[in-house]
């Protein structure tokens, strides 16, 4: 069901001509984030090892398993954990 504050934006982008006709929103509340449900329980976190390719398997396995991801955005994603798992590492290292 719709947020009704959903309905009103995107009303007025339509009425804007901001968006096309046909345009496809997905909320942030897919997955049922809310609950944390997203939240792997131990014996799922026991699977992956706690490396950088450990925890991109994590991720991506926990986060498009309903829906499967082609190849080209799979690697993008993994590029981009691996570059945020990196730059982290350097800002503790780095104090």
């Amino acid at each position: 069901m719709p947020h009704v504050q959903t309905l009103i934006a995107v009303n007025y982008l339509k009425n804007k001509q901001i968006i096309e006709e046909d345009a496809v929103f997905v909320t942030g509340l897919v997955h049922d984030n809310q609950s944390g449900a997203y939240i792997p329980n131990e014996n799922e976190l026991k699977k992956y090892s706690l490396d950088v390719e450990g925890i991109v398997k994590l991720f991506l396995s926990s986060r498009f398993y309903r829906i499967p991801i082609s190849d080209e955005p799979k690697r993008v994603y993994e590029k981009d954990i691996v570059d945020y798992l990196e730059t982290r590492s350097l800002m503790k290292e780095n104090g």
